[in-house]
């Protein structure tokens, strides 16, 4: 019997019951994830979150198109509590003295955090008040007078495309040295205690630091790889309008590429669903490598 609506009866009174909606499972290409139903938890989600959580500073230098800002946003949303706040923000380019970048840094880092800070304070203001220190001891003394002083949860600071330095003119060593001080500084101001730092990019910690003496030596790698085919697997669920064994077309497509994140992966589930939508019903079972090959790679 085929039944569109479910019945209800209740004392000789029928109801009829709309179906839920299906869940958008809106698969995209490339890009940062919002998607709660297309982002696919890795080992590396639970890792990162723990090691903040015990006050770490936590790296994840990989290649383009592997999820990291996708689990930057989602790592962020996960650790917001009444006890923690995040700062969440990706370094910019266009800066040609570090006047202007540690600049940008501190102004880019209050807008992360504008709701949590009093409105009183103007970045601009502020900065200029200081003008007379160096840029690295300006974003100290922005540390301990404004951030530590007016936020009173553990903040986490996320800092994306952090590969970005590696184009300055300039170096910024200093940078990655305040950072370790941060650390160095918890025995003796426990207000430290309360910071904590994690970068992201595309870049080895070698590349960072220009002065090869010089050792930042507090991290804690987070290895981002390609997904296994248990973690992939909530991603089948989208599949189910569109194919008649979503399982098995989703396995086939993580075969296809190894678990890699955010290009073939996806794409190809993306590519799956729009062409089983469009009159290849069967695609999944007679030629879906083909036409994976083929929309995808050429």
């Amino acid at each position: 019997m085929n039944c569109i609506e479910s019945i209800s009866v209740s004392k000789g009174n029928y109801q009829a019951m709309t179906p839920k909606p299906m869940q958008d499972y809106n698969y995209q290409i490339g890009g940062t994830v919002e998607n709660t139903l297309i982002y696919v938890s890795r080992k590396a989600d639970t890792k990162i979150q723990k090691e903040l959580k015990a006050g770490n500073f936590c790296y994840i230098l990989n290649a383009r198109q592997m999820g990291k800002s996708s689990l930057r946003e989602q790592t962020t949303e996960k650790l917001k509590t009444k006890t923690m706040i995040c700062a969440s923000f990706a370094l910019k380019q266009s800066y040609s003295t570090k006047t202007q970048w540690y600049g940008g840094f501190i102004q880019d880092l209050m807008k992360s955090l504008n709701s949590q800070l009093p409105q009183a304070i103007n970045w601009r203001d502020w900065w200029l008040k200081n003008k007379d220190l160096e840029e690295i001891e300006r974003l100290k003394t922005f540390i301990e007078e404004v951030l530590l002083a007016n936020i009173q949860q553990n903040i986490v600071i996320f800092i994306d495309e952090i590969d970005t330095i590696l184009s300055l003119q300039f170096s910024l060593d200093e940078f990655w040295t305040l950072i370790r001080e941060c650390y160095e500084q918890r025995p003796n101001n426990p207000e430290y205690k309360r910071l904590t730092f994690a970068v992201f990019g595309v870049s080895t910690p070698y590349e960072l630091i220009r002065d090869k003496n010089l050792t930042v030596d507090i991290g804690t790698a987070i290895d981002l790889t390609g997904f296994t085919f248990e973690e992939a697997k909530p991603l089948a669920k989208g599949l189910k309008k569109k194919s008649s064994r979503p399982r098995k077309s989703s396995s086939r497509d993580h075969k296809f590429d190894g678990g890699t994140p955010e290009f073939l992966t996806k794409s190809a589930i993306a590519k799956h669903r729009s062409l089983t939508g469009s009159g290849f019903e069967q695609s999944d079972r007679r030629f879906p490598q083909p036409i994976v090959c083929c929309q995808i790679l050429s």
